[in-house]
């Protein structure tokens, strides 16, 4: 986001992003302590590790385009219990590219070779 100019003194800060930003605009340095995702790039499966997994129960898990659009959309099979949790998601049937994986407002990029 580029900065803002608009006080007296001229000194740029950030304006924080809209309600419209779209899902490029979002991504954000993941803490890795909370979500990992494996093999970047891929082939087939992704696999999904999350730390502190029942605050995971309710979550939608997304995959979207670099243009925005959602590709897939689920519930998150995480149940309670302690510790890390892992999934796979199989996204073979994607096309070669970069895609986004959203889970809440956790958003990381992977690639699909």
């Amino acid at each position: 986001m580029a900065p803002v100019c608009d006080n007296t003194d001229n000194t740029p800060y950030y304006s924080p992003p809209s309600q419209n930003t779209s899902i490029k605009e979002k991504v954000k340095d993941t803490d890795k302590n909370q979500i990992q995702i494996y093999p970047n790039p891929t082939t087939g499966e992704l696999h999904i590790t999350m730390e502190h997994a029942p605050l995971w129960e309710d979550a939608v898990i997304e995959i979207y385009s670099v243009v925005g659009q959602k590709l897939l959309s689920q519930n998150s099979p995480f149940e309670g219990g302690r510790g890390m949790s892992e999934i796979t998601i199989d996204v073979s049937h994607l096309a070669n590219g970069m895609y986004f994986l959203k889970i809440e407002n956790q958003v990381v990029k992977f690639v699909k070779q």
